[in-house]
């Protein structure tokens, strides 16, 4: 999304030390505004900035849930931000959520050798799904 940072929200930005090393005077201006959620963030944008481009890079990297959430807030005030699940947390939900048909899935998978595994899978927990709604046909 192309933001407009101006002199408020860069102040706001790099006083939580959202920044990388500008100071707020250096990020205002026109901007694209990229959220991303991952293992090693950081060093993907760090590879990114390292491409050849005629347009000037900045990058704000928040390695810390809480900074993330604080940035993506200040960027999107409109947007509603769920809080980032800790490892344990997440762990909980997966083994509670997701290992059981996972794993059965995965089982059938293998058992079957299908030419296109990931559709085979992605059928199976679709089919599978115990959270679903109860579906009836139109005949009944």
């Amino acid at each position: 999304e192309v933001r407009n940072i101006n002199a408020e929200l860069a102040t706001k930005l790099t006083a939580n030390e959202l920044h990388s090393g500008s100071a707020a005077a250096n990020i205002q201006g026109e901007c694209f505004v990229i959220v991303v959620a991952r293992t090693k963030a950081a060093e993907l944008l760090y590879e990114f900035s390292q491409v050849s481009s005629p347009h000037p890079k900045a990058f704000f990297c928040c390695r810390a849930g809480q900074d993330a959430t604080r940035g993506v807030v200040a960027l999107f005030p409109q947007m509603m931000v769920d809080p980032i699940p800790d490892n344990a947390e997440a762990r909980d939900y997966i083994q509670a959520e997701l290992k059981q048909v996972i794993i059965q899935g995965l089982t059938e998978t293998a058992k079957n050798k299908p030419d296109n595994s990931i559709e085979f899978f992605a059928k199976y927990l679709l089919e599978h799904n115990p959270h679903s709604p109860p579906v009836s046909s139109a005949t009944e």
